[in-house]
């Protein structure tokens, strides 16, 4: 992981200031990496789009912020050492801002992805076979009128959101669709879960996911 440098953002809520890190160069090395598409990955840190203020705590899009100065990861010269980072919203959060943000396309998107990951973390990290709540089920009924079958990276969502759905003969039908060859592994995985009809999120068992080539991520404007 290479650090690049900070930038210093103004929430749009307050007066305070907020320190919003970035990073040159990170990879997935490592990484553990399930079949709803959610990675915890060592040194691939996590940047929130929706974030809360460290200051007011209002729910806040980082990018909409405004970049008041841009600061070097080695300088000494910070005008604001005692800015804090975003604090990472949790499970009531992301359904506030559901019910209480005008959001577009994009920002419902990425709302009801991360409530579902966070659904999944009782079944993720305690190993419980769960049964899916009609909350989970409406949450990713409305996730998959968002997604688009003619784009490979969501197309590999709409077909594990329809297996864990239990529609199991749509989710066949959907994994026969053409796709980025990236996903050879992934969708083999999944074929070989919908023919057992298991709707349960799964780890990928080894290192073969495309998740796992280096990745850059550059943060701020």
């Amino acid at each position: 992981m290479l650090p690049g440098p900070f930038f210093i953002r103004k929430c749009n809520a307050c007066p305070g200031v907020i320190k919003d890190h970035s990073f040159i160069s990170c990879n997935t090395v490592g990484a553990e990496i399930w079949t709803d598409g959610y990675c915890e990955a060592p040194i691939l840190p996590e940047r929130p789009q929706l974030g809360k203020c460290p200051n007011c705590h209002t729910l806040i899009w980082s990018d909409d912020l405004e970049i008041i100065e841009e600061v070097e990861f080695d300088s000494t010269n910070n005008k604001y050492p005692d800015a804090k980072r975003y604090s990472w919203p949790e499970k009531d959060d992301f359904e506030k801002a559901l019910n209480s943000i005008k959001l577009n396309d994009d920002e419902e998107r990425y709302l009801r992805i991360q409530l579902w990951w966070v659904y999944n973390n009782s079944r993720r990290w305690e190993l419980k076979k769960k049964d899916i709540t009609n909350i989970e089920q409406e949450n990713l009924s409305i996730l998959l009128n968002l997604l688009n079958p003619d784009n490979s990276d969501e197309l590999i969502m709409i077909i594990e959101i329809l297996r864990e759905l239990s529609r199991f003969n749509e989710a066949k039908i959907f994994s026969n669709k053409p796709i980025d060859d990236k996903y050879k592994y992934e969708i083999d995985f999944l074929r070989e879960l919908i023919k057992i009809e298991d709707s349960f999120v799964k780890k990928f068992p080894n290192e073969n996911h495309f998740l796992n080539d280096s990745v850059v991520l550059v943060t701020g404007e």
